[in-house]
């Protein structure tokens, strides 16, 4: 069965092992961990490491965004988007996590008009990341985004393009393909799947919403996505702690009816 997990940016400034044993109290299996503030890696690992291990959920890395564009047309930016990708994906191994999940390239006031270029820093930028992962044993799921926002990646088209000739592997995020209005071109694609963000907008805004207080069809996404053969990890990205309680209950009932 597949399993529920728990992710937020606004844990990231929180103290880690308060959150972590909030994780546990609310009982989900799984912890994507926002890496960045409080929670970015490469300065905290050594309290991950004294806090992860007295937990019985599966740890998972969502690779840090803010300010952190391997699509930048600035060369020394550039650099330093991939060279942080690449520490981050070095503590997440030595910590024991498997699995990260990170965005593609995101525009800028110098990358107007020049989506061609900002598309082929991402595909190199992935490809060092790739052989980087690999050579870890960490598995890299490239997130879609939302339509309308800065980053560059809202069709399946766009991921498998940029991850050609990689070993990298998808995120569906339900939210961001429904405001992009793809949802059914991203779940005929279950099985290559191997991580889903799940939260609820109205279909403009990336509101990170509790599952029912919008308009994303995520019970039927969600059978979809199950009878596809998607057997990983369903995150739900919330605003809170509560409206992550609340909505791995509904998640829970609709799982248990799929299954």
């Amino acid at each position: 069965m597949n399993r529920i997990g728990q992710s937020s940016p606004a844990f990231c400034h929180l103290p880690i092992a308060e959150t972590a044993e909030r994780i546990s109290q609310d009982k989900f299996q799984v912890w994507e961990i926002f890496g960045e503030g409080g929670h970015f890696l490469p300065l905290q690992e050594k309290v991950f490491s004294k806090v992860l291990p007295s937990h019985s959920f599966e740890p998972q890395l969502h690779a840090p965004i803010s300010d952190n564009n391997i699509g930048s047309l600035n060369p020394r930016a550039w650099e330093l988007a991939v060279a942080t990708h690449e520490e981050t994906f070095a503590a997440a191994a030595r910590l024991g996590i498997e699995r990260v999940t990170l965005h593609p390239g995101n525009h800028s006031p110098l990358s107007r008009g020049h989506y061609g270029k900002l598309h082929e820093l991402t595909r190199q930028a992935l490809r060092r990341l790739d052989t980087v992962a690999l050579e870890l044993g960490v598995t890299l799921c490239l997130e879609n985004m939302a339509l309308g926002w800065a980053f560059e990646t809202v069709s399946m088209d766009q991921l498998l393009d940029l991850t050609q000739g990689t070993e990298i592997s998808y995120c569906l995020d339900v939210g961001h393909a429904h405001i992009s209005k793809r949802l059914p071109e991203f779940s005929s694609y279950a099985e290559r799947l191997t991580n889903v963000h799940l939260h609820d907008n109205k279909g403009v805004m990336d509101d990170h919403l509790t599952l029912g207080e919008g308009e994303v069809p995520w019970k039927e996404t969600v059978r979809t996505l199950v009878n596809g053969g998607y057997r990983g990890t369903f995150v739900i990205e919330s605003r809170d702690f509560a409206s992550g309680r609340a909505s791995q209950a509904l998640l829970s009932g609709e799982l248990r009816r799929s299954a």
